[in-house]
């Protein structure tokens, strides 16, 4: 919109106004006049020449106006124009518009640049004025644009002197089915194909080339005669900023606009004054100019479609001429209201006479000039007055861009301030204000700190909004901002500081500048915020996330950020240094102005994360803190392995668009390193300053009864429409008035209901802390006690209710075990014991048993009974056993065989005495099995040697317990030779079967392998297993040095099931124990277990002697067996970190630990 000042304009101008409508014509390249207009702005000694006769023509002008009669003019007042001017709300009022220069938005920047080298596309884009382009394309930041002058260049003075004739802006030609040929009289949409000629346009698009192309030349010569002047092309549209309309430049289809300049103002600006402003019309709501004369009733301005205003610089030397300018644009403080009001005209006296003082082109601008302290206040309650529906006064906020045209994903890592709280939050964890968007600048923040400073002026009230902001983000209660926590209801923290690393793959970044930078490093940080606080809130554990920054990624340094962050704006000056160094970070990757990163890059954080301490972490913080920062390495662990994080950072950056495809490895890519452990200095049970006490009572003792105690509550009650009650947790809004002190006073509200409200809200004396001694005492964690294996009181002298039919032959004779070594079996049987035998029962009925021995007795002890309650199992079948084939028939074995591909014995190849088992030799889908059915009294390990030589992949040896496979052999790799195997097996009765078979597929010729196994020394004995299936460590370990161990399903002994591991995350010379205490008998016991190792070292000792040692990787899982003395022996399985920390598979883990018992017979 161009404001162009009376005394500039010549009668010619202003009698062309009167007589032609107002149209516009075709924007072009610059004509001559307008490239020397430019070139003589950049030759100021030429300038200064053309000024002289200039001013000789203004003064020769001025002279004849005020010779002819006065025509009718806009209301305004005189102003002083010799006195230097340097206020920028001054500079602005009195700029220059009228220079032919045409202006294009620069959308990188912000800012209008001069139009001399454009695109043909941009041509709909030319503004003949800056204002017209500020106002039409960055209105939101109409200040920051006005106060930017184009830049001069060398290629604009190039184009400067040329002195070319101006030619229309040539499109492609593009189809156009509506006339059924081509045009080329708009850019190309996105998508669209354009050609050259239009013969060309015709020929690829219909076949009908020749009337194609006579209908296109039609409409191409009716287009040069009528387009130039086509008032279509320049339609009005409105600018909010300023209520006014305008067709400076050409519109776009999708913005629609309005034919005539009353349709514009009276569809957007339909109320008063508004309208007469947009219209140009000078309301005659004061009767008398500032000279005493009546312009009588409303006048239309001159230019028909925008008001007059004031030229931007005084004259080179003083001159008498008085320029009149209108004021109906611009806002003027109201003191005693405390906002500001639009239209000038309405102003006192004394800030008419100095409008660069007092008025203001917005209310933001005004508010921020006249009320630093109420600003935000100002800018809320500000706005024009008019006549409501009702014929009372009413109030709108002018703003200087409507809501609808900002984009709130934009700001969405941005901070506003919370008044109610005193603190800035940032919009991902509360919803900013809908007026925020409307003034963003103004409102929106890239950090706490310019959001605090900006806000709260004074220097206490900036730390507190600082200290209450991060309060807010760490979701601590509002009542616990205020003075000193209450140590004994809170309670210590401790604070875990990690180094931490992301990996992402496949990151494609928008425009190197550091907003997008701030905006990609933001986005990363609140997916792990958001992903470790549900963690942990889910943990139980108390802790949170109470610092987190970001410090490089891919490189570039993101702390460096914050310093381009002090500005409003990132686009402002200072932030150039920034940009040049992001610029350069990898200048080889450069495409199509777009970073495209093909491998793996980095990004590095630090994470602070405060947990609860008790007496024990504060006598040693750093080890506690040690010991704590494993568990939160596990929460961190779980969220990439569940991909919770990479999945909210991807939403983020995809949602925003300025991250596009984001891909991340198959396997999970981050790690916390541990970095220290410290008391956190907010929590504390430092004393507070109190005064001394005085020497006497400061009044009389009360005889009254005593008072209960009264907690101040800090926050009020208001109306909480969606749960139809009242709330005190100081979340109101901004604009929320209705503040009560009770809830009974606040349910009365009229829009609740009363009694719904008060069954439904809170107490009327909430408390405000919780108490330090509760009244109910906390549950335990276990209900009841652990039930004991010793009965608690001495047996009773009354009968047995149920007797053992054959109590001798249920006594067995092994050697001791340690209660520690022993585990609940499903049937709870105990274990063996060779505690002397009950001798006696105290009742005659039935028959006491004189004498038991260890050893059971040829018959029973009294008469058998008449049914006995379960079919007896042959001894021969019961318990522990040892078999080599020894009687040179599997018949006479433990196993029995099939007729068809039977076992049979083999005396050339054993392990063990004379003879070994082996299969028969199996074609495409058969298969040969050796079984055996066996009572076991309790759970135990079945041990076997195996020589397997069967050809892989077509034939395998299975071991299998009631149908489930427990172990499957494959061929062999190297030598055929004897190995060691075991298999747990529970207690109960079970079918143990060995089978060889051969998958039924075609099998080449000559397969590798003789397709036979030899399995021998076959021998079970009761055990103690800990296999950790059930996801638990059983209370007889114990965890030592740095960390724990925990049970996973990382790397289980045979692939399935779970298995326990060391801590990972070690450091270098950091080492994790795993504890245990056997007892083994007279005979002794083994020891066995798997293990496979990642990177590292993993050591066995018994009694401090190292008995196993490895520090090779990839060896796969390895069966270790060691055989322990008789006596009490303390085992430690020890993992110890590598010389590199952070290498993956860092750890050990162990499964399938048993403890068997040796020295039985051989059957």
């Amino acid at each position: 919109m161009g404001i162009r000042g009376e005394s500039m304009m010549s009668s010619e101008t202003r009698d062309d106004l009167r007589t032609r409508p107002t149209k516009r014509r075709r924007r072009s390249q610059p004509s001559p006049s307008v490239r020397l207009a430019a070139a003589l702005a950049l030759c100021p000694p030429c300038l200064s020449a053309v000024r002289v006769g200039v001013e000789a023509r203004e003064y020769a002008v001025v002279n004849s106006q005020q010779s002819q009669p006065r025509p009718g003019r806009l209301r305004g007042v005189p102003l002083a124009s010799s006195p230097p001017l340097s206020s920028p709300d001054e500079r602005r009022l009195l700029e220059d518009q009228t220079s032919p220069v045409q202006y294009l938005p620069d959308h990188d920047r912000y800012a209008c640049v001069w139009g001399i080298d454009y695109e043909p596309w941009q041509s709909g884009q030319l503004s003949p004025t800056l204002e017209g382009c500020c106002s039409s394309y960055f209105a939101w930041h109409y200040e920051g644009c006005m106060d930017r002058p184009p830049k001069e260049s060398e290629l604009m003075m190039y184009e400067f002197q040329q002195a070319s004739a101006s030619t229309a802006p040539t499109y492609q030609y593009h189809s156009s089915p509506d006339d059924d040929t081509c045009r080329n009289d708009r850019p190309l949409r996105t998508g669209e194909k354009g050609y050259k000629t239009l013969k060309k346009c015709c020929g690829n698009n219909y076949p009908g080339v020749r009337e194609c192309v006579t209908k296109g030349e039609e409409i191409l010569a009716r287009a040069e005669g009528e387009a130039a002047d086509d008032p279509a092309y320049f339609k009005y549209l409105p600018i909010w900023g300023v209520n006014k309309c305008t067709n400076d430049r050409k519109t776009f289809a999708w913005e629609g606009g309005f034919n005539t300049l009353e349709e514009c103002c009276g569809a957007n600006f339909n109320w008063s004054p508004a309208k007469e402003n947009c219209l140009g019309v000078a309301s005659d709501v004061e009767d008398e100019d500032e000279d005493g004369e009546t312009d009588g009733g409303a006048s239309l301005d001159e230019g028909g479609d925008e008001a007059m205003s004031p030229p931007t610089e005084p004259p080179s030397r003083p001159t008498n001429a008085v320029v009149e300018v209108s004021l109906e644009g611009y806002w003027y403080p109201s003191y005693n209201d405390g906002v500001c009001r639009l239209d000038g005209r309405s102003a006192p006296s004394f800030m008419k006479s100095n409008p660069s003082a007092f008025m203001s082109l917005s209310h933001v601008d005004c508010c921020k000039s006249q009320f630093p302290r109420g600003r935000q206040k100002c800018v809320r309650e500000s706005g024009p007055i008019y006549l409501s529906a009702g014929g009372g006064s009413a109030t709108t906020t002018s703003t200087a861009v409507p809501a609808t045209t900002v984009q709130p994903a934009l700001y969405r890592y941005h901070y506003f301030a919370h008044y109610g709280l005193t603190a800035c939050v940032q919009n991902t964890l509360l919803e900013a204000p809908d007026y925020t968007y409307e003034a963003p600048a103004d409102f929106l923040f890239l950090t706490v700190e310019e959001c605090c400073l900006y806000t709260w002026y004074e220097k206490i009230e900036y730390g507190t909004c600082l200290e209450h902001s991060r309060h807010y983000a760490l979701g601590l209660p509002y009542n616990q901002w205020h003075g000193s926590f209450d140590v004994n209801s809170v309670g210590h923290h401790l604070e875990v500081v990690f180094d931490g690393r992301l990996y992402f793959r496949n990151v494609f970044l928008p425009s190197k500048t550091a907003s997008n930078m701030k905006v990609v490093r933001d986005a990363i940080l609140v997916g792990l915020r958001v992903n470790m606080k549900r963690s942990l809130d889910e943990g139980g554990d108390g802790g949170f996330v109470s610092h987190l920054v970001g410090k490089t990624f891919d490189g570039v340094g993101l702390t460096d950020l914050e310093d381009a962050m002090t500005r409003r704006s990132l686009l402002l000056d200072g932030s150039a240094e920034s940009f040049e160094e992001i610029e350069v970070a990898h200048p080889e990757r450069e495409e199509r102005g777009r970073r495209k990163l093909l491998r793996m890059q980095l990004f590095r954080f630090d994470m602070t994360i405060s947990v609860p301490c008790d007496d024990r972490c504060l006598s040693d913080p750093a080890t506690s803190g040690r010991s704590a920062s494993f568990d939160l390495v596990d929460h961190f662990d779980g969220l990439l392995e569940d991909g919770s994080i990479m999945r909210t950072i991807k939403s983020d950056m995809e949602s925003m668009g300025l991250v596009g495809p984001f891909y991340t490895a198959s396997l999970p890519e981050g790690r916390l390193q541990f970095a220290s452990a410290s008391l956190d200095g907010m929590f504390t049970d430092a004393p507070t300053v109190t005064a001394s006490p005085s020497e006497s009572p400061s009044m009389v003792p009360s005889t009254a009864e005593p008072t209960r105690e009264v907690v101040e509550e800090v926050c009020k009650y208001y109306p909480h429409f969606k749960t139809e009650t009242c709330v005190n947790d100081c979340m109101q809004g901004e604009f929320q008035q209705n503040l009560y002190a009770s809830l009974a006073e606040c349910c009365r509200f009229p829009w609740l209901d009363e009694d719904t409200c008060l069954d439904r809200g809170e107490t009327d004396a909430p408390t405000v802390r919780p108490s330090a001694n509760p009244t109910t005492p906390s549950p335990t964690v276990r209900p009841t006690d652990k039930p004991t294996r010793e009965p608690t009181s001495p047996p009773t002298k009354s009968n047995p209710t149920t007797r053992p039919a054959d109590l001798a032959a249920q006594i067995w004779e092994f050697p001791t075990f340690s209660p520690s070594l022993i585990t609940d079996s499903p049937n709870n049987q105990m274990p063996p014991t060779r505690h002397p035998p009950v001798t006696d029962w105290p009742s005659a009925t039935p028959p006491p048993v004189e004498e038991l021995t260890a050893t059971p007795t040829d018959g029973p002890s009294a008469p058998p009974t008449a049914s006995p309650a379960s079919e007896a199992v042959p001894s021969e079948d019961v318990g522990e056993f040892a078999e080599s084939f020894e009687s040179g028939d599997i018949a006479s074995s433990v196993f029995s065989t099939s007729d068809v591909l039977p076992w049979t014995v083999d005396a050339q190849i054993k392990s063990d005495g004379e003879f070994s088992a082996t299969n028969s030799p199996t074609e495409r889908g058969q298969s040969s099995k050796m079984t055996m059915v066996r009572e076991f009294p309790s759970q135990g390990v079945l041990h076997f040697d195996l020589r397997s030589d069967v050809f892989m992949p077509w034939a395998m040896f299975l071991v299998s317990i009631d149908g489930d496979m427990k172990m499957s052999v494959s061929g062999n790799t190297d030598e055929v030779k004897w190995g060691g195997k075991t298999v747990n097996v529970p207690s109960g009765q079970h079918t143990i079967e060995f089978e060889v078979k051969t998958i039924d597929s075609l099998i080449p010729p000559n397969p590798r392998g003789s397709g036979k196994v030899w399995v021998d020394n076959v021998r079970f004995h009761e055990s103690v297993i800990y296999d950790f299936d059930d996801g638990e460590i059983s209370d007889d370990f114990e965890s030592g040095g740095v960390g724990r161990w925990r049970v996973d399903d990382g790397q289980p002994a045979g692939g399935t099931g779970l298995a326990v591991r060391s801590q990972k995350g070690l450091l270098p010379n950091e080492s994790c124990s795993l504890f245990y205490m056997a007892e083994a008998g007279e005979s002794g016991s083994v020891v066995s277990f798997d293990a496979f190792l990642g990177m590292g070292t993993f050591s066995f000792l018994v009694d401090d002697a190292v008995m196993h040692r490895s520090a090779m990787p990839g060896a796969g899982v390895r069966r270790i067996s060691i055989l322990l003395p008789p006596g009490q022996h303390a085992l430690e399985w020890r993992y110890e970190a590598p010389v590199a920390p952070n290498i993956p598979l860092s750890a050990v883990w162990v499964d399938n630990i048993s403890f068997d018992v040796v020295g039985f017979v051989k059957n």
